[in-house]
This record gives structure tokens, C-alpha cells and sequence, in this order.
């Protein structure tokens, strides 16, 4: 099954998640090029609850990819995050912050550990753990719904093979993921499932389906020119589009 995408955005997958960049002066570019940017509304029960607003960045040093995830209501400061790549997709940091100033959380790459500090109300002694997982380690944390878009590239960097008539997938790929927020790892599985129509806005549209699994999870994403585009999760009566 094929999956056609333009040149640009697979250049930039293709490096980013499949092979590390050569230490070059070029590489060490530090103007941003911007990947993907734009907004999720999320909806539960057909009622949005919430929007996601996102940004992805790229320049020779690697990526940046940060989310504010804001209530619908109001209720409560938007949920923050940063998440920052080599040029070889290895973690340079990332940071989670609540926004009450309750809750915060980073995580650091160590000698082929990831270190995790995590910072509770007004406690000054902060919560330490550390992860045996590779450096490369995808990050799927809570409010974070951008951040599948970039496992999704990164699956298609070394699920699938270009060729002439765009990007062949075969197989489900399975990968490492660590969700800062619950302080846990968890193996997950990404399958291309091959061009819908989905029904996006009123209107049909034929996108790529990818499914992403794991042992208490199942989510169906939607991407069209490698963006993601819709994320249902049944199990939640939760819908997330593109605005």
C-alpha cells in the first residue's frame, strides 16, 4: 500500500528520524524552517472541550516541537509543552508544565538513559527516575496530541520505503515510548492501513489511515500530505481534528 506525500516534508522526515545528520557547516544552520503549525479542537461526545495549539520547527541542530493545550471553559492555564530533537531524532530535552505551577516535569538523555525529574506544588525536593531506553525513545505524553503526528513520521522514516509512486508500508512497526506524565514506558504498535475517505468537516476526503496500538490503547489517525489531519479514540467517545 502506497502513501503519497510531497518531496519537502519527506526530505525532512527522512533525515530527521531515519538518519543522523553529518556533523557539516551546513548542518549547523541555526535558522528555523517550520515543519508544521496549526491548532487541534478536541471533542468528546460531539462537544469540543478543548483546542491544542502546536508548532514544529526544524534547523540544522535538530527540531523543536511545542503544544499549549487549553480548556474550552477556561477552568484552568493552559498545559505546556517542549520537546527538542538532535538532527538524528535523539532528545536534546523536553519539558511539561500544567500551567498552575502544581505540576512539571523534564526529562534529560543520559549515558543511554533518559532522567526524569518531576516537581510537585511547593515541594523543593523534586521526584527523580530514570529510564533504560534509547536516546531515540518517542515521547507520547498526556494533552500532547502533536506528538503522534511526529511517531507517525517517524514510522514512515523506517516503517516504509520510497519509491516513484510515493512511500510503500508493509508491516506494523513497534516502538518504545515514554509518557512523562504517568512515569512510564510502554512498547505501542503503528500500522499503515492504507487511503480512506474520511469524512473531515462535512466534506469527504481521501487520507492515509494509521492505527496505533497497545496493550490498553487504540487510537486511528488520519494524516493527508504527511499532517495530521483527524484522531478518533473510541474508547473515549474522543474526536481530534485539524481546525
Amino acid at each position: 500500500m502506497r502513501f503519497r506525500q510531497p518531496a519537502l516534508l519527506a526530505a525532512f522526515i527522512l533525515v530527521a528520524f531515519a538518519f543522523p545528520a553529518a556533523a557539516t557547516k551546513k548542518d549547523k544552520d541555526t535558522s528555523n524552517t517550520m515543519v508544521d503549525s496549526g491548532s487541534f479542537g478536541v471533542f468528546v461526545n460531539g462537544r469540543r472541550v478543548a483546542t491544542e495549539t502546536f508548532n514544529i520547527q526544524q534547523n540544522g541542530e535538530g527540531s523543536t516541537t511545542t503544544s499549549e493545550f487549553r480548556l474550552q471553559d477556561g477552568s484552568r492555564p493552559p498545559i505546556t509543552s517542549d520537546w527538542q530533537l538532535t538532527s538524528g531524532g535523539e532528545l536534546r530535552h523536553y519539558a511539561w508544565k500544567d500551567g498552575t505551577g502544581k505540576s512539571q516535569t523534564s526529562v534529560e538523555p543520559g549515558d543511554q538513559v533518559l532522567h526524569q525529574q518531576i516537581v510537585v506544588g511547593t515541594d523543593t525536593k523534586p521526584i527523580n527516575r530514570e529510564y533504560l531506553l534509547p536516546l531515540s525513545t518517542p515521547i507520547l505524553d498526556d494533552y500532547a496530541f502533536v506528538q503522534r503526528e511526529v511517531l507517525a513520521w517517524r514510522f514512515l522514516a523506517t516503517g516504509c520505503q520510497q519509491s516513484q509512486q510515493g512511500i510503500e508500508c508493509k508491516e506494523p512497526s513497534q516502538f518504545g515510548v515514554l509518557i512523562p506524565q504517568q512515569q512510564t514506558s510502554m512498547a505501542v504498535t503503528i500500522e499503515f492501513k492504507g487511503m480512506e475517505m474520511v469524512n473531515l468537516k462535512g466534506a469527504q476526503k481521501q487520507m492515509g489511515r494509521f492505527d496505533l496500538k497497545a496493550e490498553s490503547l487504540e487510537w486511528h489517525l488520519w494524516m493527508d500530505n504527511f499532517k495530521l489531519m483527524r484522531i478518533e479514540i473510541p474508547a473515549d467517545n474522543t474526536e481530534v481534528v485539524r481546525d
